[in-house]
This record gives C-alpha cells, structure tokens and sequence, in this order.
C-alpha cells in the first residue's frame, strides 16, 4: 500500500470537503433536504429515545444531500438540530446523548435501503477500476475520472467509498493508462521519430524545443504568427 505522500492528490482541498465534508446547510438548504417525508419521518421516528431520533432526521437529510454518512458531534450541528427540534419535536426536552457505534450504523443501514442505496464494500472495487479506465482513455485530468466515477456510483445507487480507496484507484489507473499509452507509441515510433522526438527533449536554456513548442502565442503580431506556423510544420 502507498504511504500518503506518495499517493496522487486527485481532489483539491474544496472538492475534497465537496464530497466528504459536512454539509454546511443554509436556510432554504434545511428547508430542503431537512423537510422530510411521511416515510423518511416514520423511520426517524422509530428509533429509541429524542436524541437518536433528531440524529437520524440529520443522517437522512446529510444523506439526501451527498448520498454519503457522517458522523458528527452535536456541537457541528447546531442551527440543523435547532431547527430539527422546531419543526418536528417541539417543546420536548432534549439532551445532547452520545450515539452510540451500534445506533449510528443501525440508522446507516436502515437509511441506505429506504432510499435504495447498496453499502460500499470491497466487491465493487473491481466494477468501478473497469469503470476508471474506460474514464481515463476518454480524458487522464483525476478530477474529471473522480467526477465521473461519483456520477456512475449514484447511477448505480452504490455509496462511495472513503476517499483513500477513490484516491489510490485513480492513482493506480492513471499510471496504468501512462504505460499503455507510453507502449503504444513505443510499438508505433519507428528510429527515425525517435530521434526526433529526443531532440525536441533537449534542452537548451531554460526551455526544451517541445515545452516552447507547447506555448501559446502572445498576441497576434505578424512575428508570433510566423512562429506558429514553423511549430505547425515541425509538429
């Protein structure tokens, strides 16, 4: 297994938060995902004692909000429990009980079938590695095979896994995808291409012939413009 640091970062710190942070709901977002059906509100409604009650209405609406779980203290979720507390327990006496391991996955499991979702497990690494490499030969950007993948997991109603597992798989694909592109090429360059692909690898200065071969032109000046057209017949 690769250590942290040697794994890819394939989302940045806001997406990152995006799929797996808290969600930070809004007025009209608690209005939305916190105003539960007949159904969603009989399931809460079933468990035992306020305090798992009101986490499971937070579980269900965090969970209609980024099909994922959370596991959160009280003190995270002020303004949601507030408003929880007013629209469906109101004047109860409610006290900020620890949930327990047991609680908290008993809610995940009952929630996952009430909205017809499969729990993560290892069985579906391998579905999703096929579906990572048809992504990367469509486009090797690890955000853009991230998206997708969040994408086809909601598509098959299949929760995601932690971002570690999506981090080292598109990690793996990614490098997986580099060589078979890098041994295509070797199999189609012929001594000729070669060399001259080496000699745009050269570098002179601060610049290789191909990283300036790659720059934009600065404007649109005559000068520029004859540059372009010597990059295009050397391309």
């Amino acid at each position: 297994m690769k250590t942290k640091s040697e794994r890819l970062t394939v989302l940045s710190d806001a997406e990152q938060e995006a799929l797996y942070g808290l969600p930070d709901f809004d007025d009209a977002q608690r209005l939305e995902y916190l105003a539960l059906t007949e159904t969603e509100l009989a399931l809460a409604s079933s468990r035992p004692g306020l305090h798992t009650k009101v986490y499971c209405v937070l579980q269900i609406g965090y969970f209609k909000a980024k099909q994922s779980f959370f596991r959160f203290d009280w003190n995270e979720v002020d303004d949601d429990c507030a408003f929880v507390l007013n629209h469906y327990f109101h004047g109860e006496s409610f006290e900020r009980k620890s949930i327990t391991k047991h609680e908290h996955y008993a809610q995940r499991e009952q929630i996952a079938e009430l909205f017809g979702y499969r729990p993560w497990t290892a069985d579906f690494l391998s579905q999703l590695g096929q579906q990572a490499t048809l992504t990367a030969r469509r486009d090797v950007t690890p955000g853009f095979v991230v998206a997708e993948l969040i994408i086809w997991l909601n598509e098959h109603k299949i929760i995601r896994p932690g971002y570690t597992t999506l981090q080292e798989l598109v990690s793996e694909t990614l490098s997986a995808e580099r060589r078979r592109l890098g041994g295509l090429l070797t199999e189609a360059m012929d001594d000729a291409a070669r060399t001259a692909l080496a000699q745009l690898l050269v570098r002179d200065d601060t610049l290789s012939q191909l990283a300036a071969l790659k720059q934009d032109a600065k404007d649109f000046g005559w000068r520029q413009m004859i540059r372009e057209r010597e990059k295009r017949a050397l391309l």
